[in-house]
């Protein structure tokens, strides 16, 4: 069944964006760079703090007896294990991922940093994990606790319909079968198209190619790595078969070897910091 006060005011909200961009190309990018840049240097805080708040919800949620409430029925029995439903949410939440991001997310922070981070290379390494850890930390999983117990309490314990509104049901109270209902639902449906469309569209973006001719030309091995995987994706090779050549292919290039030979370079480098922060190590 379709929500008209739902589906309407985000339908025309969609178009109104999509014809503005297909008229107006130029004044709609300048446009909503604009808006970016001026939330991102106007409520950068606002996003630390309240990912901070959501990390310490999430523990007193855990540890109080709020942890006891089932999120079902009472005589509900759980269908996984604890371990079985932690490797659901692990592989689920971010286990693919990490299989790219959990090498290249810090490598890329630390070679292009921030605006405002400078400092010694062992500095920048630092805040490179840091920024790191905070995107794939507890602190990223303390949003997806905050969403996901809003909506099995309200689904699966109070048996309300599959819609984010109903998350808010405590704070709106009757008013969310009315017209605030609607609009967390327009403004939940319209922000996940425009989270998709970003997704998207970064691939088609001059900067996004523009990353690439920089990736191949400073990371000659992130270069072959990215042309391997397009290449194998493209005639839709398995998994498996893309790894084992694009892994015999790799260590066969000249550009491999020489980064081989700077990466024995870097940690050398590395070992000599620590060993004169710290001292020798011995084993």
């Amino acid at each position: 069944m379709v929500k008209r006060w739902v589906f309407w005011p985000a339908a025309v909200v969609v178009v109104v964006f999509v014809t503005f961009a297909l008229v107006a190309p130029d004044v709609a990018e300048n446009l909503f760079k604009s808006i970016q840049s001026g939330i991102v240097d106007t409520f950068n805080w606002y996003y630390v703090l309240i990912t901070a708040f959501f990390v310490v919800f999430s523990l007193f949620l855990g540890f109080s007896h709020f942890g006891d409430i089932r999120l079902g029925r009472d005589d509900d029995k759980p269908e996984f294990s604890l371990t079985a439903w932690f490797s659901l949410l692990f592989a689920a939440g971010m286990g693919i991922g990490l299989v790219f991001y959990g090498v290249s997310e810090p490598l890329s922070h630390f070679a292009n940093p921030r605006p405002g981070v400078t400092g010694t290379p062992a500095q920048l390494a630092q805040q490179a994990l840091s920024q790191t850890y905070l995107h794939w930390g507890i602190h990223a999983w303390s949003i997806y606790v905050i969403v996901g117990l809003s909506l099995a309490y309200a689904i699966h314990r109070r048996k309300r319909p599959l819609s984010i509104r109903w998350a808010l049901e405590p704070l709106l109270g009757k008013r969310v079968q009315g017209g605030w209902g609607n609009a967390v639902d327009v403004i939940a449906l319209v922000g996940t198209l425009c989270l998709e469309t970003a997704r998207a569209g970064v691939r088609t973006e001059p900067e996004f190619k523009d990353w690439l001719a920089r990736s191949r030309a400073s990371g000659p091995l992130r270069g072959i790595v990215v042309d391997e995987y397009h290449h194998f994706v493209g005639r839709g090779a398995s998994a498996s078969e893309c790894l084992e050549t694009s892994r015999a292919d790799v260590q066969t290039q000249p550009e491999f070897k020489d980064w081989l030979a700077r990466s024995r370079d870097a940690c050398s480098q590395a070992r000599a910091l620590l060993d004169q922060r710290n001292g020798p190590y011995t084993s």
